[in-house]
């Protein structure tokens, strides 16, 4: 007999080499820095929301900054957290302010407001929740800025 719910029940989906509006995608980050969807596209599409999760293996030396400042007009949660205290550390841009954040932390990003992350230390993960239908396209949400 096949279970009622069996199909809110599902394993993440490897988005690392995804391309998305205000994001550059590297080669090295497939190792590095892999990134999974948790609830969005084709994965749980009735969910009411979008999760996916970076994780920091390492920071590469010759790291460039892979997320350019972008806007959603949706809000957006970043939380970071690593298996040890204050083992990541990364510096978040919202509007013309600039934080350090060391895990455990919580940032929140209300729509409108432009933002970048840039990982500087560390290693841990990262989640994003965006308030999106998990089944719209993020590029949809995200706006890059103009230079």
């Amino acid at each position: 007999m096949e279970k009622k719910y069996a199909h809110c029940v599902q394993k993440p989906q490897d988005s690392t080499k995804e391309v998305h509006t205000g994001h550059r995608t590297r080669e090295d980050q497939t190792e590095t820095m892999p990134r999974w969807n948790f609830c969005g596209g084709s994965l749980l599409p009735e969910a009411p929301f979008r999760v996916s999760v970076r994780q920091i293996k390492k920071i590469p030396i010759d790291y460039e900054p892979h997320v350019e400042n972008h806007i959603h007009d949706v809000d957006k949660l970043y939380m970071i957290v690593s298996e040890e205290e204050e083992g990541f550390e990364a510096e978040f841009t919202l509007g013309d302010e600039v934080y350090k954040v060391k895990s455990p932390a919580t940032i929140l990003v209300p729509k409108g407001v432009p933002h970048a992350y840039i990982p500087i230390r560390g290693h841990g993960f990262l989640f994003l929740i965006l308030d999106m239908p998990a089944k719209e396209n993020y590029d949809k949400h995200t706006f890059p800025l103009q230079k």
